[in-house]
């Protein structure tokens, strides 16, 4: 079974692992001629290194007024046919790429003095570097939306028409990553049209692309497709996840084929991933390569996973799906979240005037955040409901029904509740009030509420954990549990003073924007 791959030289590292160019007939592209650019139009330095790997180097750099990456290869008279080649199917392949998810082609330089080609300039890291950095901490919910993003821009090459693109070297240090967690999908050196399967035909004697990353059908010599695509896709999530090299105990291309291909064997799973992500990655790195998923599907599966692992009710997954929103799973517009709980509810008034209610407008002030669009006057800005605010909402102040909103609100009457604000503004406003108290949420926890007080001139906050009980107060060595908020602050355990109870008695609602809503309901303004 051994092949003539298994005499090269396995890389193990991050590095880039290529074998022998396999060059598509069928890629007809425009040649150099288009997007060119002029030497002189390239102005970088060479401190500036953003990466380096086996086609050349990219440098940040300035082209034409922007900022740009520059990845230079070189003078082109030293460059044997192969590089030359690999590079223009690279800029051929980037040409026809528009998404937001994969990296932008701005121009080539194709000059004898040199070779390059410009893209745009991403500010972040590749994920690879983010993976296996131990003081970068990643949430579930930014690990899925990193898994989206690349899904998105995968499937987009996948969906080219005539000819789909096969990436055939997907991995996380191809996979930029900005500040914000958007991705762009990059370095297309390696990719290809999608080659016509022949299942007559030979298999090849080398093969394309990063060790670790390949399917077991083209460590067997069958052309890269989707499905290959799909294979790598799985491997990557697999060390977004774990944050684990994968197969890092291999040391060569024949105990790797002996593993994944003999053996069926596929990067360990631990517990810290969620089992709708771990039975994903075992759909998609099936051995038979028809029984994987598309991308299509695999953003469907994901929006479902991010919905059920953000919503602990099944009343709010059901809620917000059926939303359906623009930006699905992640966000939906307050107006068009308020409309549907109208619906939902079915509050005795219209919903222009519900609008207006007390209910609605604390309801707003915790779920929404405004937009920030230059477009618009500031009274038109579109305020948006986060589906990790809508969550948090539910798990503290469920279940999801009718009726929660109007719990919420009466709570927000009491005027002890400030939203979520740290604990120094809380001092600050426990300041003006003499054994006073405010209930407040934490940026850091979003898991419980913290009762502020103010006791014998300290501040002392006490952190109240929500449980599917309800909330577990602690005074002094006992625990109570209470099924809302309201209860809790009507109990002997939160008005009584000394050892029984917290001596909560004395509401602050200074600088509370949720008890001035109720004052100026009051008001009548």
């Amino acid at each position: 079974m051994a092949t003539l791959a298994e005499k090269r030289q396995f890389f193990l590292d991050s590095g880039v692992k290529t074998l022998t160019q396999l060059l598509s007939e069928q890629d007809t592209r425009p040649g150099w001629e288009n997007g060119a650019i002029r030497p002189e139009e390239l102005h970088y330095s060479k401190d500036e290194v953003i990466a380096q790997g086996h086609h050349g180097t990219v440098y940040k750099g300035m082209c034409r007024g922007s900022q740009v990456a520059i990845k230079v290869l070189g003078n082109r008279n030293g460059m044997d046919e192969s590089q030359i080649e690999s590079l223009q199917r690279e800029a051929d392949i980037m040409r026809a790429l528009r998404h937001p998810s994969i990296l932008l082609l701005m121009g080539v330089c194709s000059e004898k003095s040199k070779l390059a080609i410009v893209t745009e300039f991403v500010a972040g890291r590749d994920l690879n570097a983010i993976i296996h950095d131990p003081a970068v901490e990643m949430s579930i919910r930014q690990k899925l939306n990193i898994a989206k993003g690349i899904a998105q821009g995968m499937n987009w090459l996948h969906c080219l028409q005539p000819d789909p693109i096969i990436h055939r070297d997907l991995k996380p240090a191809n996979v930029l990553v900005t500040p914000e967690g958007n991705v762009k999908v990059c370095d297309f050196g390696l990719s290809c049209v999608k080659e016509t399967y022949d299942p007559d035909a030979p298999p090849k004697d080398t093969v394309t692309g990063t060790a670790i990353y390949l399917a077991p059908e083209v460590l067997e010599g069958m052309p890269a497709s989707e499905k290959s695509d799909i294979y790598a896709y799985a491997v990557l999530l697999s060390e977004l996840f774990t944050r684990v090299k994968p197969f890092k105990e291999i040391d060569s291309i024949k105990k790797l084929h002996h593993a994944v291909v003999d053996g069926k064997q596929r990067p360990a799973l631990i517990d810290a991933v969620p089992e709708a992500v771990a039975e994903l990655l075992r759909e998609c790195w099936h051995h038979d390569r028809d029984a994987r998923p598309c991308f299509a599907e695999v953003l469907m599966r994901l929006d479902g996973v991010v919905v059920d692992l953000s919503l602990s009710h099944s009343s709010a997954r059901t809620f917000w799906r059926e939303l359906r929103p623009k930006h699905y799973p992640w966000a939906v517009t307050w107006d068009r979240f308020l409309e549907a709980f109208h619906r939902y509810a079915k509050p005795k008034l219209p919903l222009k005037l519900y609008a207006q209610t007390p209910e609605a407008k604390c309801a707003q002030l915790l779920l929404a955040v405004q937009n920030e669009d230059m477009t618009r006057s500031r009274d038109r800005q579109e305020w948006t409901v986060l589906l990790e605010s809508f969550g948090r909402f539910t798990h503290l102040f469920g279940p999801f029904r009718p009726i929660i909103l109007t719990k919420f609100s009466e709570l927000c009457k009491t005027g002890c509740f400030h939203g979520t604000i740290e604990a120094k503004e809380a001092e600050r406003r426990l300041a003006s009030k003499k054994k006073g108290f405010i209930l407040r949420l934490s940026a850091k926890d979003p898991s419980c509420v913290t009762i502020s007080r103010e006791d014998k001139g300290k501040a002392r906050h006490l952190r109240v954990l929500r449980t599917e009980s309800g909330f577990n107060v602690q005074v002094g060595k006992d625990v109570h549990c209470f099924p809302d908020l309201l209860a809790f602050l009507d109990s002997p355990q939160a008005t009584k003073s000394g050892k029984s109870g917290l001596g909560l008695q004395k509401v602050c609602s200074k600088d509370s924007e949720y008890a001035a809503v109720h004052e100026r309901s009051r008001g009548g303004h």
